[in-house]
């Protein structure tokens, strides 16, 4: 004849799930990461009436290619990190700009074309990629 459960698991109502006896769950244990990326970007966000401003003060060139690298020389933006995105949808009135960027908003985009510059998006860096173990 076999031995009816007793004790805790015999009771009704006082079996919890995922109890591991005292110690830490594993669902508690293990890193919450939920939505949020990996890796994410940091990006520089500039709206174009300040650069606007910066052209008409003349620490930028209207004339020259607009990019990371002379919004650096012109103290628009302190370093480059994961790329420049432009934004704003009005405000730009600079003739005859050309961006090199990595993200424009559509607002912007048609606020730069309407004064009769061009926008042209340059992909971002590619991300760091971890090479497979040789052996």
């Amino acid at each position: 004849m076999v031995a009816a459960a007793r004790g805790r698991t015999a009771r009704s109502g006082v079996a919890i799930n995922g109890f591991e006896g005292g110690q830490m769950p594993l669902h508690m244990r293990m890193p919450k990461r939920g939505f949020n990326p990996l890796n994410p970007k940091d990006w520089n966000e500039v709206r174009i009436d300040r650069i606007q401003a910066y052209i008409d003060s003349g620490k930028l060139d209207a004339k020259a290619v607009i990019d990371a690298e002379a919004l650096i020389a012109a103290r628009v933006i302190r370093r480059a990190k994961d790329g420049v995105r432009l934004i704003g949808s009005a405000g730009f009135t600079a003739k005859k700009a050309t961006f090199k960027v990595n993200y424009a908003t559509a607002g912007a985009t048609a606020a730069i074309e309407a004064a009769g510059g061009k926008v042209e998006v340059i992909p971002a860096k590619a991300p760091w990629k971890k090479t497979p173990y040789a052996g």
